[in-house]
Order: C-alpha cells, then structure tokens, then sequence
C-alpha cells in the first residue's frame, strides 16, 4: 500500500474474500508476514501478503478500512490444474 494522502486505517480484518457462490472468507496473514502497523501515513508505504482459503473458482479480495464500506477490492480466478 502507498499513495496515501492522509492517515488510512490498517487491519487485517478490513480484508475479506468472497467467492462466485457469494460465500465470504475471512483473510489471514500468510505465515511468517510480520502484522502491517495499524496506520498507514501520508508517503508512506507498507506491503503485506495475506491469504483465505477457497477450493475453486472468481473471486474478490476487498477492503474495507471502516469495517462496512468496500473502498478497493480484486478480483481473481482460484485454479487448481
């Protein structure tokens, strides 16, 4: 994350998953990512891998900073050849 123009709340809980079938997965970080600091500041930047689990198939990956409100999400195609 980068690009902040201002204080921007940080929190692994802000991130969830949600598949095709509308099933949401809540997001944890990867084993041996370091916690990201609770806030991101302005010119700031931070970088950190999180995962869910989700057998096949579209997804999102959003965050929402106040807990509610989506303001970013990604989507993604889960395959497993």
């Amino acid at each position: 994350m980068s690009g902040a123009t201002g204080l921007v709340p940080v929190s692994v809980s802000d991130f969830t998953s949600i598949d095709g079938a509308g099933h949401v997965y809540q997001t944890a970080l990867v084993p041996g990512q370091l916690k990201p600091p609770a806030v991101l500041r302005r010119g700031g930047e931070i970088s950190f891998e999180l995962r869910a689990f989700e057998a096949v198939g579209e997804g999102l990956m959003r965050w929402a900073p106040d807990g509610h409100n989506i303001v970013a999400k990604w989507d993604f195609v889960v395959e497993n050849d």
